[in-house]
């Protein structure tokens, strides 16, 4: 016969506990028997009251200490205890008695709980920022919170991969440590999410309960095996949104429609805008202001953190004569985008400046223009009066030889 006191009062037999064992001896023959004793190897010393018993009589004897129930016992699923009494008759040997044997069920409660956590996110870019291109390195903490020990511990973590735990045991209220394979890197989708968020659940073979308890069976004929999942834990690694966009206006070409040479009025200038995402995360609705010009058209879709992309003035700024008159045409630009979840992102304002000439009264078009004018009048006086000296000093030596 056993009593089990439930030391940790968790309602539960398991390890801890305490079973009080006594030993009833009755004297079955028709001799008077003297020292009388139990032998119990599990529980050690057994005391019995009286040590002669006489024939029909008996007595019972208890366990000088109760037996703690070990870890073992509960893996096992009950402690098995076998005992023998025996006692000295008058003449002859010792009577043994038939072994007897108490089996007392524990209660397994086989659990498993994860603790998933970030253990460095590494900046490989650099930036300072939590962004695309960075990695994060998991781990992820099992604790045997149940009454049975557990073995082939593992993680599931479909985002990073393959997890490394230890190949080890793991008993009751003991932890282990797995890692993950490799990093996790952080992608562009992850920044436009504005974190990383990741689940984990993790498993582990434990002894069950034949009717499977809070645990799913492994095989239906392997009445005490099964696998114990633990409880899914997630994680929520924030990324760094910072939306950024830069315009580069510049002129595409200039037509010279009345094809003078020079960029004067009635030309045509055409410009292109080069739109770059120097920000985190993904813009879209692209789109360009220039008064001047008026539409813009930009490629549709969006534009990832890094990327460039080209707009084109739907048409051309034709040069005014308000144009010639400043000697330039001057045209300033924004661009804005739609990052996801925050207002539009606009860029500095660009302004590109084209130099403009007026046309000469006597400029004339075409493919014989008019010989320019190289020198004034003075310069022409000056060159006649040196050609009329030189033919008088020409004329009076050749007089002056004829008289000789």
């Amino acid at each position: 016969m056993a009593s089990v006191t439930d030391v940790n009062d968790n309602g539960l037999t398991d390890a801890g506990d305490e079973i009080d064992y006594e030993f009833e001896l009755t004297n079955t023959g028709n001799v008077t028997l003297t020292d009388v004793n139990v032998s119990d190897p599990l529980v050690g010393g057994v005391t019995c009251p009286v040590t002669t018993l006489a024939p029909g009589e008996e007595t019972v004897c208890a366990a000088d200490a109760a037996y703690v129930i070990t870890a073992a016992d509960v893996d096992a699923g009950n402690v098995h205890n076998t005992a023998t009494a025996q006692g000295t008759p008058p003449t002859g040997p010792p009577v043994v008695s038939p072994p007897d044997t108490t089996d007392t069920p524990t209660d397994q409660e086989p659990e498993l709980t994860l603790d998933k956590r970030v253990a460095s996110v590494t900046d490989v870019n650099d930036n300072g920022l939590t962004d695309a291109g960075d990695e994060i390195d998991y781990e992820f903490e099992l604790t045997n919170t149940g009454n049975v020990t557990l073995t082939n511990v593992s993680v599931s973590d479909p985002l990073v991969g393959a997890v490394i735990c230890p190949a080890v045991p793991l008993a009751t209220g003991d932890s282990t440590v797995c890692h993950g394979h490799a990093p996790y890197v952080i992608t562009q989708s992850d920044v436009n999410a504005g974190s990383v968020h990741n689940r984990a659940i993790g498993q582990a073979n434990g002894q069950c309960p034949p009717n499977g308890g809070n645990a799913r069976r492994k095989a239906p004929q392997a009445r005490v095996a099964c696998v114990v999942p633990s409880n899914p834990d997630n994680t929520d690694t924030p990324t760094d949104q910072v939306p950024g966009l830069t315009l580069d206006k510049r002129v595409a070409s200039v037509t010279d429609v009345n094809g003078n040479g020079v960029t004067d009025a009635g030309d045509k200038i055409s410009y292109e805008f080069e739109l770059t995402n120097t920000g985190t995360v993904t813009l879209t609705d692209l789109q360009v202001s220039d008064p001047m010009l008026g539409s813009v058209t930009c490629p549709a879709g969006s534009l990832a953190a890094g990327d460039s992309v080209m707009c084109v003035g739907d048409h051309p700024h034709v040069v005014t004569s308000a144009d010639v008159t400043a000697g330039q045409v001057r045209n300033n630009a924004t661009a804005t985008g739609t990052p996801p979840g925050g207002p539009n992102v606009d860029s500095p304002s660009d302004t590109v400046t084209t130099q403009v000439h007026p046309t000469l009264p006597n400029q004339a078009s075409g493919d014989n223009p008019p010989l320019p004018n190289t020198g004034g009048p003075a310069r022409a006086a000056l060159v006649g009066g040196v050609a009329l000296l030189i033919v008088g000093l020409v004329l009076t030596v050749a007089g002056r030889r004829r008289r000789a």
